[in-house]
């Protein structure tokens, strides 16, 4: 299976989805597939760069275009990337704020649209939009409004044959909207690392007791 990762950003540890990304490519990459990543709004480039990103000792195929790029430059980058990997699949990894700093992506629904005509999709909605509860603020409510008619729109242009989400509360306001989706549980970002042989767990809790004062400090002299 060959599949492209599409997210705003991909700069290790600045973006906390580019960060998942990464990682969930590398993983596939490792059970035998092909995974590579396309950033279409990336805050740390100024110019556009493919490179090879690592997780682990996993290297992953990555072009990043930057958020100022022109739209139509843009679009015809990245359709040429994904024509030359022609991948099963193109998975969206949705945050509306990772498109634009407000959530208010009004093109990119176009877009990925026309790079990824005649493929199969899947969105992965790590947040859907503001103001969803009945304690909004109006502002949140008005935003979350603007938020999920972009949001719609992606999904009616793109047609996706899967659509996953985060948590039960996502899962249900997509439904709300008529979109039926499958929870896909998170994993964590942060990386493994061996315990140090001198690392004392019994000497960090003393110093968390003593800080939180629970123990008196004069007690470890």
């Amino acid at each position: 299976m060959r599949i492209v990762f599409i997210c705003g950003t991909i700069e290790p540890g600045k973006d906390g989805v580019g960060d998942y990304t990464r990682r969930l490519a590398g993983e596939i990459i490792r059970q035998g597939h092909t995974a590579s990543i396309l950033s279409i709004n990336d805050k740390y480039v100024t110019i556009s760069c493919e490179e090879i990103q690592d997780d682990s000792v996993t290297k992953i195929q990555t072009l990043r275009l930057q958020s100022n790029k022109d739209y139509y430059s843009k679009i015809n980058s990245a359709k040429e990337f994904i024509e030359s990997i022609n991948p099963d699949w193109l998975s969206l990894q949705y945050v509306p704020y990772s498109f634009h700093p407000k959530g208010l992506h009004f093109r990119l629904a176009g877009m990925l649209s026309k790079i990824g005509k005649g493929r199969k999709w899947h969105i992965m909605f790590h947040e859907t939009w503001v103001g969803i509860s009945t304690i909004s603020s109006i502002k949140h409510k008005v935003l979350g409004y603007s938020q999920k008619v972009m949001a719609l729109s992606l999904f009616s242009r793109l047609h996706p044959a899967l659509v996953t989400t985060t948590n039960k509360l996502y899962q249900i306001v997509l439904s709300r909207s008529h979109i039926e989706s499958k929870i896909l549980p998170l994993f964590s970002n942060i990386k493994y690392f061996p315990c140090p042989k001198h690392f004392r767990s019994d000497l960090i809790l003393k110093i968390y007791l003593t800080q939180n004062k629970l123990l008196n400090p004069y007690l470890f002299v």
